[in-house]
């Protein structure tokens, strides 16, 4: 079996050196590497170049980011895509996990949430402390971390190409529809890069995450995510009444409860409680950039 690997990129020149490295050095004979760039600005198509393995570049700079990751796919001609963000590095052994699962198990889809890289900020650690390891069935994947059947993929219809964003919850919404798997595999081993170093890159990460958040609700109708952040915004919204008024107290209760009942849920269901006091802080930060973003969709939408 073979892999393409499927790179999207736009203005990556910090990292695609990196991401491409780790990828070129797993590849074998009959693999593809497919570079799809959304109209970069620097020198991301250049860098790429010095690559004698990258088999196909492709500029597309009028997709959205769905797209983008089809338009790779639909030039791919091996049997998995294995679909790498330019702001990753795989792990020494990705490659050769992805094929025995395949060849293997026959599964439909495999990944695994992102790894750190070497000293990790605060944000990084304490985001994402609560990932679990192991090898289990999930409902989601991040696409930057994520190797499908292509089979499978062109069955399913690939990724929405009208959401701005949340391109790879939606594609396992309909997977698990469909009643195919998807497999975290803590082996299949990839480190991103890109994480939030800041509370201010954090929140804008975050708002840009939230603008495609209807794409999971109209496939599953409950998302407790949107749920979460239609009740902060309400008590959000009492919260500002209650200190007009002179409420502290209920000021601060409501401002957080959202926020501290997330964490707590979290924190028991993965059995991690070091960094609770940290995940409270990007919570309510998680909860404004997604009521931003929830607001900035409803006024698109009227």
């Amino acid at each position: 079996m073979n892999i393409s690997f499927v790179v999207p990129t736009y203005n990556s020149s910090s990292t695609i050196l990196s991401c491409l490295q780790s990828i070129v050095r797993q590849m074998v004979e009959g693999d593809e590497l497919i570079i799809v760039d959304n109209g970069s600005a620097d020198s991301t198509i250049e860098l790429t170049s010095q690559f004698s393995e990258v088999t196909k570049t492709f500029v597309v700079p009028e997709l959205k980011v769905g797209g983008v990751r089809n338009f790779g796919a639909s030039n791919a001609s091996c049997d998995i895509l294995g679909f790498v963000d330019s702001d990753c590095t795989l792990g020494n052994m990705w490659r050769s996990k992805v094929i025995t699962f395949f060849e293997r198990s026959g599964g439909d889809a495999v990944g695994s949430k992102y790894e750190l890289p070497d000293d990790p900020k605060w944000i990084e650690r304490s985001w994402f402390s609560q990932s679990r390891k192991g090898r289990f069935p999930v409902k989601y994947i991040n696409a930057g971390n994520f190797a499908i059947s292509k089979k499978v993929f062109d069955i399913v219809g690939g990724f929405d190409g009208s959401l701005e964003s949340g391109e790879d919850a939606e594609l396992c919404s309909r997977l698990i529809q469909n009643d195919f798997v998807i497999i975290n595999d803590s082996d299949v081993v990839a480190i991103h890069l890109g994480n939030p170093k800041t509370l201010k890159h954090f929140y804008r990460q975050q708002y840009w995450h939230s603008l495609g958040m209807l794409g999971t609700f109209r496939l599953d109708g409950f998302d407790k995510p949107l749920f979460a952040t239609i009740l902060f915004i309400i008590l959000f919204v009492l919260s500002i009444i209650l200190l007009v008024v002179g409420n502290y107290l209920l000021f601060f209760i409501l401002n957080l409860f959202i926020p501290v009942l997330t964490v707590i849920y979290r924190v028991i269901s993965a059995r991690k409680f070091k960094y609770v006091f940290q995940l409270i802080i990007l919570y309510y930060i998680y909860f404004l950039a997604r009521s931003n973003g929830l607001v900035r969709i409803l006024l698109r939408i009227s």
